[in-house]
């Protein structure tokens, strides 16, 4: 439990936590927490760079993907 506590700290240089610059997110303590705050932190370049991904995926799956014959 110590060693949970000792890395969800913010350090001053940063103000944020080892596990916060690991994760984008705070971890789960026994200290009372919202929930909001456990939740990842992503900017409008991380949110376009996955739907680019994403959409690429799609795009490399779908060229080699068949419609399935009705069922009787």
């Amino acid at each position: 439990m110590a060693l949970l506590e000792l890395r969800n700290t913010p350090t001053q240089d940063t103000g944020t936590s080892p596990v916060q610059r690991l994760y984008n997110r705070r971890t789960r303590t026994a200290l009372p927490m919202s929930g909001k705050l456990l939740q990842p932190r992503t900017s409008g370049a991380d949110m376009e760079r996955l739907s680019k991904s994403k959409a690429r995926q799609k795009q490399v799956h779908d060229r080699n993907a068949k419609d399935l014959p009705v069922l009787e």
